[in-house]
Parts: C-alpha cells; sequence; structure tokens
C-alpha cells in the first residue's frame, strides 16, 4: 500500500511542480508565449499561407486585447490548478504518514488534476478554433500529450490496489 501512494504523491507532486515551473516562466518571460497567443489568434501563419486555412481567417482576431486577457487569465489559472495539485500532494503524502485519510487525498488529487486537464482541453479547443495545427503543429502535440497526461494521472490516482 505505501508503494502505490508513494506512486501517486510522485505523479501529483511531478505534475505540480511542471506547472508550477510554467507559471513561473510565465511570469518571467511573458513576451514569449504571449506572442505565441496573439499570433495564434491573430492567425498570422495562417493569413501568410496562400491555400491553407483561408476559410478559416474570418475567426481572427485583430486586436490584441483578447489575446492578452487570455494570456493573463492562462497564467492566473495555472498558479491556482498548480497550487491545487500541490494541496493534493501534500494530503497524498500525510495519507503515507496516517495524518490524513485516502478519500481525502485522493478528492484533494482529482480536483487538482481536474483541474490540470481542463488547461490543455482549453488550449486544444482554442487552437482548434484559430487553426493551430496548420501552423504550429508542436504547440498541439505538447498540448494532446499533456491532456492523455493527465488521463492517466487521473486513472493511478483513482486505481485502488489489489
Amino acid at each position: 500500500m505505501l508503494e502505490f501512494l508513494s506512486l501517486k504523491f510522485i505523479c501529483v507532486a511531478g505534475l505540480a511542480l511542471y506547472l508550477s515551473i510554467v507559471a513561473i516562466n510565465n511570469i518571467t518571460d511573458p513576451a514569449t508565449n504571449l506572442g505565441l497567443i496573439i499570433r495564434m489568434m491573430q492567425m498570422e501563419e495562417i493569413k501568410q499561407d496562400p491555400t491553407m486555412g483561408n476559410g478559416l481567417e474570418w475567426r481572427a482576431l485583430h486586436s490584441t486585447f483578447v489575446p492578452k486577457a487570455s494570456f493573463y487569465f492562462i497564467v492566473v489559472y495555472q498558479v491556482v490548478t498548480a497550487i491545487l495539485l500541490w494541496r493534493g500532494a501534500y494530503f497524498l503524502l500525510a495519507t503515507i504518514f496516517g495524518n490524513a485519510t485516502l478519500p481525502q487525498a485522493i478528492a484533494a488529487a482529482n480536483i487538482g488534476l481536474g483541474a490540470f486537464a481542463l488547461i490543455w482541453i482549453g488550449f486544444i479547443c482554442g487552437g482548434l478554433w484559430f487553426g493551430y495545427w496548420m501552423k504550429m503543429g508542436p504547440g498541439q502535440q505538447t498540448h494532446m500529450t499533456l491532456l492523455i497526461l493527465s488521463m492517466l494521472a487521473i486513472l493511478i490516482i483513482n486505481l485502488v490496489p489489489a
């Protein structure tokens, strides 16, 4: 049982650390991802292509207000989600030491993991709206990979040892 709880803790704490670093990167270097979001929402790469995605160009935003607001919302959401993941990791660790119950720990971890998965679902759907799969494939691959990791982590957290 202890090994299984340790695996659950490592899984949630690892994702908490990952998202914490992502949030710190976005806070200390906002220009990088803000620039990507602006280019995606303005559909710059698609507009430059003479054939690909022309039927979607009406979705392009012409101001930077929505991309900037979206970026800042994302950063706040990442910070809150990282905190929720750290809370889930704490409860899993507390369960190992007998200071919390397994149902409490699983519930706390599930809240954090659900929020984590929602980020990537939002990025995939938002990116799909702006056709990012045509010109920003590595971003979409990253978001898909993180969504898959989210689902695997949720499965691990909710598995009951035999």
